[in-house]
């Protein structure tokens, strides 16, 4: 959660009047970015470069100074990895502008164009990254600690990188040492509870900088662009803009009338595929936002001071391997856990005194497509519940999901009208589309297991296509936004299917063929196509009645799916 800054000076123009910064790294790239972004935001900033060159670093300080009436940019030269270069960078900060330092920006950093496998790599290359990116960072990060202002305003901010959670080949180095980066920051920001200093980690995808393109085919290039949720590489100034509002306070940057009306939410499971989302636009939109990441136990610290909650947390256990007393089991070591977490968040809703609706996240596969003679319904609305002991009966691949889900979802909206709790629910499908996760998230794998050929994540898929007589489609944005738009209307109530597009399962496999052909897909569209039925449809009526409207339709979903795991190397290329 981001500390307020209660100085009156600053304003929503120049959120960071009078603030010190250092930039290591700040000549080039993403660090020239960050550099000029933080002086346009009106703080002074000292300019860190390693090359014996200062070519660009004195012509970004020439070109900065020139905006302003008094100089308030100036170059030092520093080797990060250097614990007495460090030392002496900082001391020349704070005798050019004669007082504490409020803002670091660790930007500095080194790959390997070489892009060499864990058995190809020197040690000699494994140390430099390491001694640059790691050691770098550490000292840094270790100097900043000592002397940043305390009281409201320190900033520590790392540029770590998204190839942590990636995986991909060839970049082992250098995953290896942001990912020691990230785990250190998050220790930081902990130890420095209390300071009024923040800790914070920024870790790009692929920007188009120097450091970026050096060694890279055009092919390798073009690879990782398509896996870009926006189909472009990302620019510089992408990431200053975020880096800027880290390190001002989020209510300056915005006009204060703008920040009365912002609220504050709490989203569970923010290290999830829809909760990274669901964070993420949050931001964006200018919202303060408290996640949690794994049960705390107790709500009651997260949901303190938010208008709402959006619990996406929940149990992917799609199947026991239990061979007695299956139900028994599966009701107290999954659902009744899953259920007690829900009610228990509930329960700090209510304490709050100030959530004003929480939305949670449901699953289509509370409801079905056959009724109770079991002949195919025309129309698939929130209506439809799935029975209980329809489930129990047939138990069919993914069952334990879909008895989770219906249940849980029972005893939230059972405890919310006992209590009085605003709650909405979203009833997702089959969620696709680019992944901000470490992993590869369940429902991509279930939506890909004609691709990989998995048989039990198919089976899944197969089941789904069973029930609902084809699958359901949602972009994760489409997901997300679509969270956001029933927190913020006033008129939303009760359950909401969210589907964008739905087709029989057939028919999903040729788009999958058409994204990513390989002999899987063909295999499995034969079986498919022989288990086909009439389709009914699946209404997201009631959605769209309140207003709200879908982006992406199935050939995008499928298409940025496998783009992504592609460029993550979950596929292999084809």
């Amino acid at each position: 959660m981001a500390e307020h800054c209660s100085s009156s000076s600053l304003s929503p123009s120049l959120p960071l009047n009078g603030r010190v910064a250092i930039v290591t790294g700040g000549s080039r790239g993403i660090g020239r970015a960050i550099a000029a972004h933080l002086h346009s935001l009106g703080a002074k900033v000292v300019v860190n470069y390693a090359s014996s060159n200062s070519a660009q670093a004195d012509q970004l300080v020439s070109e900065l100074n020139q905006t302003t009436p008094k100089a308030q940019v100036i170059a030092v030269r520093a080797d990060v990895s250097d614990p007495d270069q460090v030392k002496q960078l900082f001391d020349k900060a704070e005798q050019e502008f004669g007082t504490q330092l409020d803002i670091v920006v660790n930007s500095a950093g080194v790959l390997d164009p070489k892009y060499p496998s864990v058995a190809n790599t020197a040690v000699e290359d494994w140390d430099n990254t390491f001694n640059v990116n790691t050691k770098g960072a550490f000292l840094v990060s270790r100097e900043a600690a000592k002397r940043v202002k305390r009281g409201g305003g320190g900033r520590i901010i790392m540029i770590t990188s998204s190839v942590v959670g990636g995986l991909m080949p060839g970049y082992a180095a250098y995953a290896a040492s942001k990912a020691a980066v990230e785990t250190m920051v998050k220790i930081l920001a902990k130890e420095l509870k209390g300071t009024g200093i923040t800790a914070n980690c920024v870790a790009p995808g692929p920007v188009a900088t120097e450091l970026f393109f050096a060694g890279k085919s055009e092919e390798m290039v073009k690879r990782l662009e398509d896996a870009c949720p926006l189909g472009r590489l990302g620019q510089p100034k992408d990431v200053s803009g975020i880096v800027g509002f880290l390190a001002a306070d989020a209510g300056d940057v915005r006009a204060k009338e703008r920040e009365r009306a912002m609220a504050t939410y709490c989203v569970t499971g923010a290290t999830g595929f829809i909760g990274s989302w669901l964070v993420k636009g949050l931001l964006e939109k200018g919202h303060m936002v408290h996640a949690t990441v794994r049960d705390p136990g107790s709500f009651d610290e997260a949901v303190k001071g938010c208008d709402g909650v959006f619990h996406v947390a929940a149990s992917m256990e799609f199947s026991v391997t239990v061979k007695e007393n299956i139900e028994s089991y599966v009701r107290s070591n999954i659902i009744e856990p899953a259920i007690k977490g829900t009610l228990d968040l509930l329960k700090s809703c209510v304490n709050s005194g100030t959530v004003k609706r929480v939305v949670l996240t449901s699953s289509i596969s509370t409801i079905t497509a056959k009724d109770g003679n079991g002949n195919a319904r025309v129309v698939v609305d929130e209506s439809c519940q799935t029975p209980v002991d329809q489930v129990l009966t047939a138990k069919a691949n993914g069952w334990v999901y879909v008895l989770l889900k219906i249940l849980t979802e029972e005893a939230a909206f059972k405890f919310a009208s006992e209590k009085g709790i605003n709650l909405v629910s979203v009833i997702t499908s089959t969620v696709g589309g680019p992944f901000l996760t470490s992993k590869v998230p369940s429902s991509i794998q279930v939506l890909l297991s004609p691709v990989t050929g998995d048989p039990e994540l198919y089976g899944i898929l197969s089941a789904v296509n069973a029930r609902m007589g084809s699958i359901a489609l949602v972009h994760i944005e489409d997901t997300c936004n679509a969270h956001m738009f029933l927190m913020e209307h006033a008129k939303a109530e009760g359950r909401y299917v969210c589907v964008a597009q739905s087709c029989p399962i057939s028919k999903l496999l040729n788009y999958l063929a058409q994204a990513y052909p390989c002999s899987n897909s063909n295999r499995y569209r034969v079986i498919a196509e022989e288990n086909d039925v009439v389709p009914s449809e699946i209404s997201s009526k009631k959605l769209t009645d309140l207003g709200f409207t879908y982006k992406h339709g199935i050939e995008d979903i499928v298409h940025q799916t496998v783009s992504c795991c592609l460029g993550y190397g979950f596929l292999p290329p084809i």
